[in-house]
């Protein structure tokens, strides 16, 4: 029996990029289901993900960030998937990659894989005080986990249920 998969999506306001982030993230990971977790938006955003053919929970209003991806979490577990991906709707994140990480975490090498925006000649250029931020957490992870870590801050990951 093949494991379930889930690609979670919170996403607020993002109309005009999550068809093609949807798109994307079904000819790169067939198999997974999808469930984007609307967090209140005033826009289209779960009309859109609906006939995109994701599985939609729509917040009742704006919840954050931190909240739209526990409703996801909870959703998953309570479904009983095997894995899950976190990834942002708003196009941030190469869904090609998708592949990547659940490798590491279907083969039993890591119960958690953050991807990284800084690797792999990535674009994002965050504002300078994120970068500078995302660059402490980076050296003080390294540092406690003995590990190069370049972007633990990510929203984009795999684990597994046991994570």
């Amino acid at each position: 029996m093949s494991p379930k998969i889930a690609v979670i999506m919170p996403a607020f306001n993002e109309e005009h990029t999550i068809d093609r982030v949807l798109d994307a993230v079904s000819g790169d990971a067939a198999d997974a289901d999808i469930i984007v977790v609307d967090d209140g938006s005033s826009d289209k955003t779960a009309d859109k993900a609906r006939a995109a053919g994701a599985k939609v929970i729509s917040l009742p209003f704006n919840m954050g960030y931190g909240a739209a991806l526990q409703t996801g979490f909870k959703y998953v577990y309570k479904h009983s998937y095997d894995y899950a991906v976190q990834m942002d709707g708003d196009g941030q994140h190469d869904p090609a990659s998708i592949k990547d990480l659940l490798q590491a975490v279907q083969n039993g090498d890591a119960d958690v894989v953050i991807g990284s925006r800084f690797r792999g000649g990535g674009n994002y250029r965050p504002p300078l005080l994120r970068r500078v931020g995302a660059k402490f957490f980076a050296t003080l992870a390294s540092l406690l986990l003995r590990k190069k870590i370049t972007d633990p801050t990510s929203g984009f990951q795999a684990l597994n249920r046991h994570a």
